[in-house]
């Protein structure tokens, strides 16, 4: 009785089945997509294109600008870990510690890495030759070390009148000028830059009364105000003050210190 209970049991499962089978192979099949659903369709993927074309050039613009330096709202980018600045190509600057006088403009002078000039008036004429070479390197973001180092030459002669004698002084200078920096953005790709120089240097002289020689001790303390022009030229501006020990020995032994205030406009240029 058990077994014909089971196989009644099994033969009504197979007959469900197949009535199940038969129905889904007798069911017609779903319509063809209207007109409406297939635009619908072609513009969903259009859209799906255009924002991923989109996205796409939206990296490759940023990736640029990374890559020239410039800012999300379009300002150049001078100050860069690694990058290398010539600060002083050219400019003028007043007071502070003289390093070279090629040209006066009023009470500004000329300034720059190589510079010359030359002067001559009723019974005086004068001549002066600067190597004054300055860098800086931007060790991160912020952080810059660098420094400046000097040659200067000058001479002069002065024939007072026919009663005196012709008078001649020649000198010759170098020094060495170490310094740090800190950058810190103030905006629109607008950086003030303060620094402290320590240096070191010495002066030859020679003049129809003997020889002279001059040590200087000093420090320059500065703080410019840096607008870039482009990638690789920004302009600077800045007041100085500046700290000077000398000390002479022949002719008149004389020992004294000085500060002095002063002021630049320069422009730089970032490697």
């Amino acid at each position: 009785m058990r077994t014909l209970a089971l196989a009644s049991v099994v033969a009504s499962a197979l007959l469900a089945s197949r009535g199940a089978l038969a129905q889904e192979a007798q069911a017609p099949p779903p319509p063809p997509p209207s007109a409406h659903e297939l635009r619908m369709r072609e513009l969903h993927e259009k859209r799906d294109e255009a924002e991923m074309e989109a996205s796409v050039e939206r990296a490759m613009r940023e990736r640029d600008m990374q890559r020239a330096g410039v800012e999300r709202s379009g300002t150049p980018r001078v100050f860069e870990k690694g990058r290398v600045l010539l600060p002083n190509i050219a400019g003028l600057r007043q007071g502070g510690l003289v390093v070279s006088v090629p040209g006066f403009y009023g009470s500004f002078f000329a300034t720059g890495p190589l510079t010359f000039s030359y002067g001559s008036s009723s019974g005086y004429e004068s001549t002066f030759f600067g190597l004054t070479p300055e860098i800086d390197v931007l060790v991160t973001d912020h952080l810059t070390l660098g420094g400046g180092a000097g040659f200067l030459r000058a001479t002069s002669r002065s024939e007072p009148g026919p009663s005196v004698g012709t008078s001649r002084v020649r000198s010759v200078g170098t020094y060495a000028q170490p310094r740090v920096g800190w950058v810190q953005p103030i905006g629109r790709g607008v950086s003030v830059w303060p620094r402290l120089a320590l240096r070191v240097g010495g002066t030859w002289s020679e003049a129809n009364e003997g020889s002279q020689k001059v040590l200087d001790l000093g420090a320059e303390v500065d703080a410019p105000i840096v607008f870039p022009l482009s990638r690789h030229v920004y302009l600077q501006a800045s007041p100085i003050v500046t700290f000077t020990h000398r000390a002479s020995r022949g002719g008149a032994d004389l020992e004294g210190n000085a500060f002095s205030f002063g002021s630049y406009l320069r422009l730089g240029l970032a490697l």
